[in-house]
């Protein structure tokens, strides 16, 4: 398997490059499109492979030489992550959608409140990172109602869960749920150490979750 990071690129014209990078060959940016795929493809080769491109949203253009590549390389398969559909004829689209979480209001009694939803992938996910915060953590029907109304806030967003989570140092499940229901800016990274690009997702999450406050 191959990684593609393409964050950091301008233009659909280094795509090629940033491929070939990996692949160990040095492609200069904006070559002849037929030689360019030509180096590709004998480098693939007929061996399988398997080429994770992510954050292909912005280099939309360059579309075009992914299709060529597949249709050259037939034990070639493309991983291709996008906030944008390809709209190519290979595409086959899997759209990421938050985890699953209950629906608030249930009127079991809190034992069963309490199994029911931590059945659930989002709570359990909130739960766990929770006791880094706060590792005596053990939430009570209460707690997890509230732990409820966050995962319906934030949309079962993992990352959203995690750094909401990271707010029960200092605060209850219940005035999470209620800046988030505010529409607070909560869901600012605690973590000086995280990665650029988590930073940066986490600033998307925080932008589309405004947008679904306000909207």
């Amino acid at each position: 398997m191959h990684f593609v990071p393409l964050e950091t690129l301008r233009d659909a014209d280094q795509v090629a490059a940033a491929i070939g990078s990996v692949l160990g060959l040095d492609l200069p940016e904006g070559g002849d499109p037929e030689a360019t795929l030509h180096q590709l493809r004998t480098a693939i080769g007929d061996r399988p492979r398997l080429i994770v491109l992510d954050n292909f949203e912005h280099l939309l253009p360059a579309g075009p030489l992914l299709s060529e590549l597949v249709r050259a390389c037939p034990r070639l398969h493309l991983v291709v992550t996008s906030r944008a559909r390809l709209n190519l004829a290979e595409e086959r689209a899997v759209v990421l959608e938050g985890l699953p979480f209950p629906g608030s209001g249930a009127s079991e009694p809190a034992d069963e409140r309490i199994q029911a939803a931590l059945a659930y992938d989002a709570v359990r996910l909130f739960v766990q990172r929770a006791r880094r915060a706060r590792a005596d953590f053990a939430p009570d029907e209460h707690d997890l109602d509230a732990v409820v109304r966050i995962c319906a806030a934030v949309g079962g967003v993992p990352l959203a869960l995690e750094m909401a989570s990271a707010w029960l140092r200092v605060m209850s499940c219940a005035d999470i749920a209620d800046e988030l229901e505010q529409g607070s800016d909560l869901l600012e990274s605690q973590n000086r150490d995280r990665p650029e690009r988590q930073q940066e997702h986490a600033r998307r999450v925080r932008a589309v979750l405004a947008a679904a406050f306000t909207g």
